[in-house]
């Protein structure tokens, strides 16, 4: 002989089977499988249902099934339902459903739904697909985690939460967090979306990933301090700090640079002022050269330097290539002050 228990509390009905030797009523309280049901108490005028298995043997369990003869494709194979049948409104809190996604007829296969209600009915928040997908605030996960949350400027999501300012009023985006901020896709160069860090609600940093002019070209900025941009990597991947304008260089910085060791590479270097054929400008020319342009042959005016700055291991090549050129001529003087002095000498002993 075989008893069913209907749970009332549920959107849809739950039948559980047993035989009747081991289901009873305990007052507040349903047993299958012990005289003496238990449940967690939460407070308040509870009732219970324990599903009891008495074997010892490891994996020895206890299930509770929901089953469908239906197998076509996207039918309800069960849900577990919670309401509030007082309500003269909307009866219904949440409910934890499972579906077919595909013809059962031979396998199956099914998604888990997770529904909560705000004021309405309950609406799906929370999947897991079939494929193991978990998808908060999206109809069709397309990774093992995807959240997504509809409309532009909002808290996706938060990956980390302290205590300080959790009392604040105001939902989300509220309090002290590490999180993702969905910004907008609308206009070229705008803001999708960002990683914050904020404090008592306050943007501190960021990390802010803008759309390009097309579904190409977006780019990165770093804020600190109030969501002050600090630095940016371009489309390009040139690299500005303190500056918005990279121009064609790698690396832009607006201010000053403090560095223990700076290495800089060049193809050339300026030893080839002391190959035999090279032509070592006289002292008369540079003389002349350095009266009619108000600096050295080969070194950048100032006008030059104020328009177009330096390029430093070139202008350590060009003073090596001075330095070496001074060399030579203050060797050329020596040569030749020996040569007076042994000169003068012989002319002493005349």
């Amino acid at each position: 002989m075989r008893a069913a228990l209907t749970l009332l509390p549920m959107l849809g009905s739950l039948t559980v089977c047993a035989q009747s030797t081991n289901m009873k009523d305990y007052g507040r309280s349903v047993g299958l499988g012990t005289t003496t049901p238990q449940f967690y108490y939460y407070g308040g005028d509870n009732m219970g249902l324990e599903i009891y298995n008495s074997n010892t043997v490891a994996n020895s369990q206890a299930h509770l099934i929901l089953s469908t003869g239906a197998t076509s494709n996207y039918g309800s194979a069960g849900t577990l339902s919670w309401m509030t049948p007082n309500s003269t409104g909307n009866k219904g809190v949440a409910y934890i459903s499972a579906r077919t996604i595909q013809d059962a007829t031979t396998n199956a296969s099914g998604n888990l739904y997770f529904a909560t209600a705000e004021n309405a009915i309950p609406s799906i928040k929370m999947q897991i697909t079939s494929k193991g997908y978990v998808g908060i605030g999206i109809d069709e996960p397309r990774a093992f985690l995807d959240v997504a949350r509809a409309g532009d400027n909002v808290t996706s999501t938060v990956f980390g939460r302290l205590a300080a300012g959790n009392g604040e009023s105001g939902g989300m985006g509220t309090g002290t967090y590490l999180g993702v901020q969905n910004y907008s896709a609308d206009g070229l160069f705008t803001k999708s979306f960002a990683i914050e860090h904020r404090f008592y609600s306050v943007l501190n940093s960021a990390i802010n990933f803008y759309r390009g002019n097309s579904t190409l070209g977006g780019f990165i900025t770093f804020s600190t301090y109030n969501g002050t941009e600090q630095m940016r990597i371009d489309p390009g991947g040139n690299v500005g700090i303190g500056t918005t304008a990279t121009g064609n260089y790698k690396l832009t910085v607006e201010g000053a640079i403090g560095a223990r060791r700076v290495r800089v590479t060049q193809d050339t270097w300026a030893d080839f002022v002391f190959n035999p054929e090279y032509k070592l400008p006289s002292l008369k020319e540079l003389d002349k050269y350095v009266r009619e342009n108000k600096h050295l042959p080969g070194v950048p005016s100032e006008t030059e330097v104020k328009e177009k700055g330096i390029d430093v291991g070139e202008m350590n090549k060009i003073l090596l290539q001075k330095v070496e050129e001074l060399t030579l001529h203050l060797i050329e003087q020596q040569k030749q002050i020996e040569k007076m002095a042994a000169e003068i000498e012989c002319l002493k002993h005349k």
